[in-house]
């Protein structure tokens, strides 16, 4: 299923973990040499911020990599078990 792909600034939902729970916030990490309109691509690895603390994308594409990792998308999960839950509607990908 094609699905956005994920921008440095995009806002993830984050359900936080069991002893607390965290605001949603945005991606602050990507990929500066890929861009789209000027805008770095994320990729599994790339932090998002969490409240007073930083949370990782650990999924993303199995098709579309960028140096060896998979690239984020719109519905993608986060180490602390939250999503990305914004994506860039132009470029689509599997």
């Amino acid at each position: 299923m094609m699905k956005p792909i994920a921008l440095l600034g995009h806002t993830h939902t984050c359900k936080g973990t069991k002893s607390s729970e965290h605001k949603n916030g945005p991606i602050i990490s990507g990929q500066a040499k890929v861009t789209v309109n000027g805008i770095p691509v994320a990729v599994v690895g790339d932090k998002l911020q969490c409240d007073d603390t930083t949370d990782v994308i650990v999924k993303g594409s199995s098709v579309v990599k960028i140096n060896g990792k998979p690239v984020a998308r719109k519905g993608d999960k986060t180490a602390i078990g939250g999503f990305i839950d914004k994506g860039e509607s132009l470029v689509k990908i599997e």
